[in-house]
């Protein structure tokens, strides 16, 4: 599956792309990555953006239940972008976050998941003046 995470706003907020099926080792691999960013950033919390959109196949249930990254000391709030509209996707999401204290939503699109995000943190700086498509195409 192509995936990648990278930082929007450094040491703030991380977004990861997402498509085609993801595998079990591809969650577990995102995961390390994404602890591995929280681990990296001097921030006391550090949002996470995930563009689920163009999932094709999730991970198994199993799998999914041992991500690690969203109960680090770090994380703040967790955004999915389109989560709602894949049964399987929201399932599962509805799953890891009900059982827990993870600060969620799910968005449409990214700069609804930032104007959403700007709401709950009013530290962070005007994310629209970043050009969020702009980032998208990098």
């Amino acid at each position: 599956m192509p995936s990648e995470t990278r930082w929007f706003l450094e040491h703030r907020i991380l977004l990861s792309l997402h498509s085609g099926v993801m595998s079990d080792e591809d969650i577990l691999k995102m995961d390390a990555e994404t602890i591995a960013f929280l681990e990296a950033s001097s921030a006391q919390l550090v949002h996470h953006i995930i563009d689920s959109r163009a999932i094709t196949k999730a991970a198994s249930i199993r799998q999914t239940m041992k991500v690690k990254a969203p109960y680090h000391p770090r994380t703040g709030w967790v955004i999915t972008i389109g989560a709602s509209k894949n049964p399987l996707v929201r399932f599962l999401t509805a799953l890891v976050t009900s059982s827990t204290k993870i600060r969620y939503r799910d968005a449409a699109t990214l700069p609804e998941a930032l104007a959403l995000l700007q709401s709950l943190d009013i530290t962070l700086p005007d994310l629209v003046a970043l050009e969020p498509e702009a980032v998208l195409q990098e």
